[in-house]
């Protein structure tokens, strides 16, 4: 999301974490692909596994 400008992010230098602010988490924008993108992971086939809510 931050290589493709959904999520503004920035870097003190390359290879640094990424610094994102609360606010831009919460953007509609932001969450609508969030949403979005975890439907496109596969559940897991581990029974045992327990759902992560976030």
């Amino acid at each position: 999301m931050i290589n493709r400008g959904t999520l503004a992010a920035n870097q003190l230098c390359k290879g640094a974490p990424w610094i994102i602010r609360l606010s831009d988490i919460e953007e509609d924008t932001v969450r609508r692909e969030a949403d979005a993108r975890r439907s496109w992971r596969p559940a897991s086939y581990d029974p045992r596994q327990n759902v992560l809510s976030l």
